[in-house]
């Protein structure tokens, strides 16, 4: 417990020399910052876990976590020589902005995990195990949107602060489309993941690993506008609606497996996350959000996005289906590549960019 204070206490200042890093898109020096601390990490652990003579958990524990303590206190130093100044005015933007973000987080949090809890409580044991490996699968897609959103956010960020909220429709379009194509591609090897991480036993949980795999490109939208809505200064919305979607889902989530089963959560969460869209889209409409998104353009990220779920139960009943599936899908997406070289090429271009923007 002590070491994990520590740990909470140390990972803010790494979290926001990390931010700091990306807004001014220095991205080599971030990168091999979280890097070395991660080999330095595994292999601290490792060997302190295989050469502890008493508690090797311990050992394990402690290599795990004290890199990251160490680096967490050097840049708490850091930042202190920096600037000691205290102004009550930039706490006061922070608490007004944030303390709805907390509860966002908070909600997104309960959106994702409440269906294992409930689940737990009103299922049997092999079915939280089937809900668990599939909840796996999503971390999977949440990894590609956590690095994706990364690289975005500042050059996003940039366009939107310079007006040029037109600038961004179609990069935006080509990253939420990125997604879709990451997220399919899991779909299609879902069987090799499962099968790797819980074995034939646990064949059960590729039926729900669509409906879960796919909340993770919704969670990637509402984060996007979530973004959208700390940039206008109004996120209390974002605390609100994901509040609001929380309890909901829960709710759903008992009466789904009632009705239905445990398998119900999954679409349960779907649902919700569809409402939590909507309402976030309706509640921007206010702040220009078409020029980015058209309405029609999200309606058809969410037609598709759907329409993975019977196609990825249809493919996994056949694995020469499945398998000629994953070969059209890369012909076409090598052909896809080759059409959109140049678009493709401008959006890389975003997120390799170094140097900022410089602002009128």
């Amino acid at each position: 417990m002590m070491i994990l204070f520590l740990y909470l206490f140390a990972e803010p200042a790494f979290m926001m020399f990390q931010s700091k890093q990306r807004v001014e898109y220095r991205y080599r020096l971030s990168a091999a910052v979280a890097l070395s601390i991660t080999f330095v990490s595994s292999g601290l652990a490792v060997a302190l876990a295989m050469t502890s003579s008493g508690d090797r958990l311990f050992g394990r524990i402690i290599g795990q976590y004290s890199p990251s303590i160490i680096v967490g206190a050097v840049f708490y130093v850091f930042f202190l020589k920096k600037s000691r100044t205290i102004r009550l005015s930039n706490y006061k933007y922070a608490l007004l902005l944030g303390l709805p973000l907390a509860f966002s987080y908070l909600g997104s949090h309960i959106l994702l995990s409440s269906d294992n809890i409930i689940v737990k409580h009103m299922c049997l044991g092999e079915q939280v195990g089937y809900l668990s490996l599939s909840h796996t699968c999503t971390r999977i897609v949440l990894l590609l949107v956590s690095a994706l959103t990364t690289a975005w956010s500042p050059w996003f960020y940039d366009k939107l602060n310079a007006n040029q909220h037109q600038a961004t429709r179609r990069p935006f379009m080509a990253f939420i489309w990125l997604l879709l194509l990451g997220t399919f591609g899991v779909i299609l090897f879902a069987p090799e993941i499962v099968a790797i991480l819980g074995g034939k036993q646990y064949a059960e949980s590729l039926q729900i690993v669509p409906a879960n795999i796919l909340n993770g490109v919704f969670t990637a939208l509402v984060l996007q506008f979530t973004n959208y809505e700390v940039f206008n200064k109004k996120a209390g919305y974002a605390g609100k609606i994901t509040g609001g979607v929380a309890v909901f889902n829960i709710a759903l989530d008992i009466i789904g497996i009632k009705l239905f089963g445990y398998q119900a959560t999954c679409y349960a969460t779907v649902i919700s996350q569809i409402i939590a869209i909507l309402l976030h889209y309706h509640v921007m409409k206010g702040m220009r959000i078409s020029e980015i998104l058209p309405f029609k353009d999200l309606l058809a990220v969410l037609v598709v996005s759907l329409l993975m779920i019977p196609l990825g139960l249809i493919i996994y009943s056949s694995t020469v289906l499945r398998w000629s599936v994953i070969g059209v899908s890369f012909v076409a997406m090598i052909g896809i590549v080759w059409w959109k070289r140049k678009e493709i090429e401008s959006l890389v271009g975003i997120f390799i960019k170094r140097k900022r923007i410089k602002k009128d």
